[in-house]
């Protein structure tokens, strides 16, 4: 097998990389057994004098870490049997090691200077005799020594030491956080082990090897248990999912290629648990697209591509950093943090306004953009607004044409005159249902009002139906109580808290049966507060669609 010098750069990842990587897509590996042959130049150690073979279990664990290589990268690693002829790449045990050694291995080196042909050791791998009774199984100190040393044979360089031109990782990556290739500890996960190649050493091989894009192309669903190891992972396309929910405990999670999330519990070396803390990362040229989180309190960081949260139970946290994102809060009382002013953002009013579901559009582009759902509160750098604060406090010229007498007053905008009535019916739709209405259902109701039909006719229709029921019945009981009723009317069509007298006052005239709920229902939505909060929308006229 040949060998070519590896060709400078200052990228990030730098620090890992060694003077040579092997050529070709290609590279074979055997496991040493028997009466194994071995070249008469190979080293001045001389391993092949004392050396032992790896048993199954043993081979069954690198055979997982070549397998990992080759879905990182396009280098194919692939077993062969050692006999006379034997693999690019060999790994064993010897005796002929300080017991302080876990392990080496030989990088890819050519015999002579200049040369291409690798010499003999290049890439064989040696494991201390004396670890060769432990466990080899993910996360465990021989599985790490095989990775580390499969790192070397590949062409990777220790992080905490500037070889052959290139420098040392920085001092804040020299970690198992970053890379397996250091000897010191995850910083926030003392004592636990990677089990596979980390964001670093991914990048460094994949620079080495390029990158294996048909690995996971497809739309691939990760489902976490509480258990996660400290790992990183590569996906090489697709509409992606993160699947948390199974997790009791919430997630910190950061979308990015590059990002790190924490969650579930991470086994260190000595079986205990931890909890996880950057235990999981993305690895650069990744983009997972969807994340579910769990029924705790979860902050999630999106990435600047498109994404989709599903936050669920809790007190959830959403940072939108670019794209166009759909974010649905759930249950919970739920934020949503845009960095940028308030002025710099649009509501989506090409389909009608859904108080449940608003879409705000960045510079009036959809590149950048968010869409959300059960998020109670909006933050606009150091502005809080509500849902409801958005959806009544957008811009129009819309006024009343006889202020001394709101309720059946006409509305004048857009050079146009809405008649009293229709006002009275929009405004229905808005405060009851929390949307504009659907064009098909005003014209509907606007027609029984002609013929005859009260207007607390149709808010006894709207009491009833599974649209209302589905925002106010939140016990699910099926029954509509008067606090439940109070509730939704104070938070959802006056947006606001109640004060306690007025509640008091509505909640005893309901249980006396001095008011009915659909009359209630009406004398919140033509109030003097509500016609004042609801007056542009009422003068744009948008419609469902």
């Amino acid at each position: 097998m040949n060998v070519t010098p590896t060709a400078y750069t200052a990228q990030w990842f730098s620090g890992l990389l060694s003077a040579y990587r092997w050529t070709g897509d290609t590279l074979t590996y055997s496991f040493p057994s028997g009466t194994a042959q071995h070249a008469g130049n190979y080293s001045n150690d001389d391993e092949w004098s004392s050396w032992y073979a790896l048993n199954q279990t043993h081979r069954n664990a690198f055979r997982q870490l070549a397998e990992q290589v080759s879905q990182l990268t396009r280098l194919n690693l692939i077993e062969v049997v050692d006999d006379e002829a034997y693999g690019d790449l060999r790994i064993a045990f010897t005796d002929l090691m300080s017991p302080e050694t876990s392990g080496y291995a030989y990088y890819p080196r050519p015999y002579y200077v200049d040369g291409t042909e690798a010499s003999a050791a290049s890439g064989d791998i040696w494991l201390n005799q004396s670890t060769g009774a432990g466990s080899a199984a993910p996360g465990s100190w021989l599985n790490h020594t095989m990775i580390h040393e499969l790192g070397h044979a590949l062409g990777l360089a220790h992080s905490f030491e500037a070889d052959d031109g290139f420098p040392a990782v920085p001092g804040a990556q020299d970690n198992y956080q970053y890379t397996v290739m250091s000897y010191s500890d995850h910083p926030d996960q003392p004592g636990t082990l990677p089990v596979g190649f980390q964001l670093m050493d991914i990048a460094a091989l994949q620079y080495l090897y390029g990158a294996n894009r048909a690995f996971n192309a497809g739309d691939t669903h990760y489902r976490f248990d509480t258990d996660i190891p400290v790992q990183t992972l590569w996906d090489g396309g697709g509409n992606d999912t993160l699947d948390f929910s199974a997790l009791t405990r919430s997630v910190i999670a950061d979308l990015s290629a590059g990002g790190f999330i924490s969650a579930g519990s991470v086994t260190d070396a000595w079986g205990d648990k931890q909890t996880g803390h950057n235990n999981l990362a993305l690895a650069f040229g990744t983009e997972f697209e969807h994340l579910i989180a769990t029924s705790g309190n979860d902050r999630v960081t999106g990435a600047r591509h498109d994404n989709h949260a599903e936050l669920g139970e809790g007190h959830d946290l959403y940072h939108w950093q670019g794209g166009h994102d759909r974010v649905d809060g759930g249950a919970g009382q739920d934020l949503l943090l845009l960095d940028l002013p308030v002025e710099r953002w649009a509501l989506d009013t090409r389909h009608g306004l859904t108080l449940d579901r608003l879409s705000l559009k960045l510079d009036g582009s959809w590149n950048n953009a968010v869409t959300f759902s059960g998020m109670e509160q909006i933050r606009f750098g150091a502005l809080d607004y509500t849902p409801h604060d958005l959806l009544f406090n957008i811009a129009g010229d819309a006024h009343l044409a006889s202020p001394e007498s709101p309720w059946n007053s006409d509305v004048l905008a857009n050079g146009q005159i809405i008649a009293a009535e229709d006002a009275q019916l929009y405004r229905a739709y808005l405060g009851i249902m929390g949307r504009t209405p659907d064009e098909a259902g005003f014209d509907w109701w606007a027609a029984q009002l002609q013929q005859g039909a009260a207007l607390e006719d149709m808010t006894a229709g709207f009491l009833t139906s599974p649209e209302f029921r589905n925002r106010a019945d939140t016990n699910r009981d099926s029954q509509i109580s008067p606090e439940e009723l109070l509730d939704e009317l104070y938070a959802n069509t006056l947006g606001r808290n109640p004060d306690l007298g007025g509640y008091n006052w509505w909640r005893d005239a309901l249980y006396s049966g001095v008011r009915t709920p659909d009359r209630v229902m009406l004398e919140f939505t033509q109030s003097d507060e509500y016609i004042d909060a609801s007056l542009q929308l009422v003068g744009l006229q948008l419609w469902l669609t």
